[in-house]
């Protein structure tokens, strides 16, 4: 994974919109889209300025320029949106970070992102879903149009609720 091509170091973005724009460019080459609901497709110079407030976001540097550390910044952040995870335990885990401790954090979650099982990318925001209870742990999730057979959930909440060995069922 890389973050920017060469010259990443000296890049300074004039606007709140430049900066969003390349990072949704980043976010797109390396499919990072947050989880459905939770936050925007594409950041705007609104959520910008939103995560400004929230202290997410460094403030601008001289002359209201925005620079590596807040690319790097928001694409920690729009990858940890990919996990599913609110903004306030994003603003935890990225408190008073250094550049290298950013830099090792997008690389642990998106190695996380990555061996997240892509069946779950299929899923579009406002989709009709149906939510099967296997047990007081477990439940399923299923499009309406494709449900499991009755001997499929039976099978699925055996697998998850085996009999100890050595024990007669009641």
């Amino acid at each position: 994974m890389k973050l920017r091509q060469a010259g990443f170091e000296d890049e300074n973005y004039a606007s709140l919109a430049a900066i969003a724009q390349d990072v949704n460019s980043w976010c797109k080459e390396n499919r990072v889209i947050p989880k459905n609901g939770q936050a925007a497709e594409k950041l705007t110079v609104r959520n910008l300025r939103f995560y400004r407030v929230q202290g997410l976001l460094d403030a601008p540097l001289k002359g209201r320029q925005y620079g590596r550390r807040h690319f790097l910044q928001l694409t920690v952040l729009r990858a940890l949106q990919a996990q599913g995870l609110p903004l306030n335990q994003i603003r935890e885990l990225m408190y008073s970070k250094t550049d290298a401790e950013l830099h090792e954090l997008l690389r642990q979650v998106r190695s996380q992102l990555e061996a997240m099982p892509t069946a779950l990318s299929g899923f579009r925001p406002f989709e009709s879903l149906e939510v099967l209870g296997l047990s007081d742990d477990f439940a399923l999730l299923c499009r309406r149009r494709s449900r499991p057979t009755r001997e499929q959930l039976e099978a699925m909440i055996k697998i998850l609720h085996p009999e100890p060995a050595g024990e007669e069922p009641f």
